[in-house]
């Protein structure tokens, strides 16, 4: 249903119109597309967009939301879990084999489990519903700063790509190399990753990585860092069963076993062994001469 049309790229495409924040006077041109067949609710988060400096659009149906995001550079999304014509779930799940853009999930629901359920599957947050505004506004801040690095390093670092085990975390462009090429990241995977390559081998507890990657604190009953340390797993440990650049500390957080450099490490060139020379000729005894 969905064409590919990556975030980074679609970025690119924005022209020059936009909107003035009257909160900080910044010019913004985020397109924000929220996807909810609740009319009330659109118009609500509509105008609350508009008036924080967004450029708010409105689909009700998977349909509608298809044509946005293949004709349209957008920059977030919010979805609704439920919608007339498709499971928000599935739509995720779709979306994420070929899309980065950020995806903030609405849910009318507390489950725990449709939480871990979207966060598995590349969700770079979610809201619970009735929506809360201030919350709203600055979760989607929040991950448009992480998400947008407008050519800037990112704080913490002066380097451009950071090189661990076999990969290249490219800080500016928000990418990660392998061996087999791109190594397709959400926002709040990327977030979290780059924060523990950066720590180069500390240790870091689960609130610490929560306020980095979702701006907020964490409750023992809070998996998100869980759910998104298993899937940067999934994506770059050859064993998931048995990870060698990730670690678990029990009771303390997670850190990266990989040494980390800011310069390419230099190609291991080969060297036969070399093996012992043997004299294979026969050794003929010296024959006396009877005198």
């Amino acid at each position: 249903m969905f064409s590919r049309l990556p975030r980074k790229q679609a970025g690119k495409q924005m022209g020059t119109l936009g909107f003035t924040d009257s909160t900080n006077n910044k010019t913004t041109t985020d397109r924000i597309l929220i996807v909810d067949d609740d009319a009330t609710l659109c118009e609500y988060v509509s105008e609350l967009l508009a008036r924080r400096g967004f450029q708010p659009v409105v689909a009700r149906t998977v349909l509608e939301m298809a044509h946005y995001v293949e004709s349209t550079a957008i920059d977030l999304i919010l979805l609704d879990i439920e919608l007339p014509d498709g499971d928000g779930i599935e739509i995720l799940r779709e979306m994420r084999n070929y899309s980065d853009i950020p995806i903030i999930m609405l849910t009318g629901s507390g489950s725990a489990s449709d939480r871990i359920v979207a966060l598995e599957l590349g969700a770079d947050d979610y809201i619970k519903k009735p929506v809360n505004s201030r919350e709203l506004v600055a979760r989607i801040r929040n991950i448009l700063r992480r998400f947008q690095s407008n050519g800037q390093n990112a704080p913490g670092t002066d380097e451009p790509c950071l090189y661990f085990a076999d990969y290249c975390l490219n800080v500016q462009n928000r990418t990660l190399q392998g061996d087999g090429g791109e190594v397709l990241l959400t926002a709040a995977e990327f977030d979290l990753l780059h924060a523990l390559v950066d720590a180069r081998g500390r240790l870091l507890t689960r609130d610490y990585l929560l306020s980095t990657t979702r701006g907020r604190g964490w409750s023992p009953d809070d998996r998100s860092v869980d759910v998104l340390i298993a899937n940067i797993r999934r994506k770059i440990e050859s064993d998931r069963g048995r990870p060698r650049i990730i670690k678990t500390v029990r009771g303390g957080g997670y850190m990266i076993a990989s040494p980390v450099s800011n310069t390419q490490p230099e190609p291991e060139l080969f060297e036969p062994r070399q093996l012992p020379t043997t004299d294979y000729r026969r050794q003929v005894a010296p024959t006396s001469v009877a005198g």
